[in-house]
């Protein structure tokens, strides 16, 4: 009986720190994992085991997701280059009009944020992701044939309640496969592809603009069709490109499947698909006055990107160039923006620090407004476009992760 208990204490010796953690976490029962069961005991692997893994995660999910959210992007914002491009003039958007059309947009977009997540939650995200990239790349196709201000305003709708679920679904979907010190870095990487849709806006604005008259449509017509077949071709990509969950990602070894659900275990956080939804959580979300904190700083966030995003092409046409330069000079803010955005999101995570960069990014956005608005000459104001979009794009990512992945 001693040799017996004397083998067993040699053998708990020779576990692996990774091994001990799986038994003490198996102990606490309150938490489901989906598949867990299923998957062999997680392998100890070295710090460039694990750099190669998620660079293996990385690849199948970044390329795909950051094409998406491009697109997503690129389809919202894309009014602001038609709107040079004779959409006001063919649809008669006097007053008010273009404005209330924009408007219209974000209204459905904000109510169905929360029940799209939900949806998420119940389909499986390889499905309900590329699908809704379809949905909204059929009615951003079918907003190029809009003849009047009601058709308008009823597509900008649609698409409002199209894309409502995919900026807060892949956030959740990339906290199923990521560690919360990783979060930020693939936030940045994936909303990369909106301040990318930027540069491409304009630039395939300007050349879509030679397009005036093809088929007897004006630009604006076929800036809507060709960006909305594209969308199209990307979440038909996404259908076979997207995996759903760790545990049955089968790009993956079973051990690295093991690894990574095991990992995110000990990160404080599910696999996913076996959580309950309750309608407490609602009240409670409502009630926590963390959350309303978080609605004001996004509000001093969101209000100046869509600003800029929206009227940039208008912006830089009222310092007095063209309407094809116009659109050529909206590509440079954009991507400076997005080399500002990912050596941020690198140097964040590794800090593991968020509110510098949210402070730092409101700071551009003042300065570079200041600038836009003074009496100083063109070029200067158009330098202080290049803060503004830096600035507004760059401090999203890390006010994310702090409200929806808690890092």
């Amino acid at each position: 009986m001693a040799a017996n208990d004397s083998d067993a204490r040699s053998a708990s010796l020779e576990k692996t720190g990774v091994e001990l953690m799986v038994e003490e976490a198996s102990m606490k029962p309150d938490v489901a994992y989906g598949g867990e069961d299923e998957l062999p005991p997680p392998p100890d692997l070295s710090e460039a085991q694990i750099k190669a893994l998620y660079r293996k995660i990385d690849l199948r999910l970044m390329p795909i997701l950051t094409l998406m959210y491009l697109c997503s992007f690129l389809d919202r914002g894309n009014i602001g280059n038609a709107k040079l491009q004779g959409l006001l003039t063919q649809l008669n958007l006097d007053g008010n009009k273009y404005n209330i059309a924009l408007t219209m947009y974000f209204i459905p977009y904000c109510l169905f944020e929360c029940p799209a997540n939900l949806v998420l939650k119940k389909f499986r995200p390889s499905r309900w992701l590329p699908g809704i990239t379809l949905l909204w790349g059929l009615i951003m196709t079918l907003m190029g044939l809009v003849k009047n201000y009601p058709q308008l305003v009823g597509t900008r709708i649609c698409l409002g309640v199209a894309e409502a679920g995919l900026f807060p679904g892949v956030v959740y979907y990339l906290t199923l496969w990521y560690p919360r010190h990783m979060i930020q870095y693939r936030v940045g990487l994936f909303f990369g592809g909106a301040t990318l849709a930027g540069a491409f806006s304009g630039l395939l604005a300007f050349g879509i603009s030679f397009m005036s008259g093809t088929a007897g449509m004006l630009g604006w017509s076929w800036i809507f069709i060709i960006e909305g077949l594209a969308t199209i071709v990307v979440g038909v990509v996404a259908f076979f490109v997207l995996v759903d969950f760790p545990h049955t990602a089968t790009f993956l070894t079973p051990e690295e499947r093991a690894y990574v659900v095991h990992r995110k275990k000990y990160d404080n956080s599910t696999v996913g698909e076996e959580e309950h939804f309750e309608i407490r959580h609602i009240w409670e979300a409502l009630l926590d006055w963390q959350v309303w904190l978080h609605i004001l700083i996004y509000m001093s966030i969101i209000t100046p990107l869509y600003g800029i995003s929206l009227f940039l092409p208008s912006i830089i046409n009222g310092f007095g160039y063209t309407t094809a330069i116009s659109q050529l000079l909206t590509v440079p803010p954009y991507v400076f923006a997005t080399a500002t955005l990912l050596v941020w999101a690198i140097w964040s995570d590794r800090i593991k620090k968020r509110y510098p960069f949210v402070l730092a990014g409101l700071t551009y956005i003042l300065v570079g407004f200041a600038i836009n608005i003074s009496d100083v000459p063109a070029g200067a104001k158009y330098f202080g476009t290049f803060l503004v979009v830096a600035g507004a794009v760059c401090r999203l990512p890390g006010r994310r992760c702090m409200r929806d992945v808690g890092c």
